[in-house]
């Protein structure tokens, strides 16, 4: 009878730990993916060579956050469950 319980808690627990993980991936921001910035890479085709460069910029959509923007109703209808 333990060992059933320890499985169904371990179950439990694991099934826990999916729906928030879950639940953060809602919450992040759908174009920088929670990072809060952007990098685009351009190319310096000058004195014969091309250099990449990257440039770090700020996301426009969460504008820099990382966190997607949503009203605070569904905000807590994600969080009930």
């Amino acid at each position: 009878m333990l060992s059933s319980r320890k499985t169904t808690l371990s179950e439990y627990k694991s099934k826990q730990r999916s729906n928030q993980e879950l639940l953060n991936d809602l919450l992040k921001c759908p174009a920088c993916g929670g990072l809060g910035s952007k990098v685009t890479t351009s190319y310096n085709r000058s004195d014969g060579k091309v250099a990449s460069m990257l440039k770090v910029e700020p996301c426009g959509v969460c504008g820099g956050t990382g966190r997607a923007t949503i009203s605070a109703r569904v905000l807590d209808m994600i969080r009930e469950v």
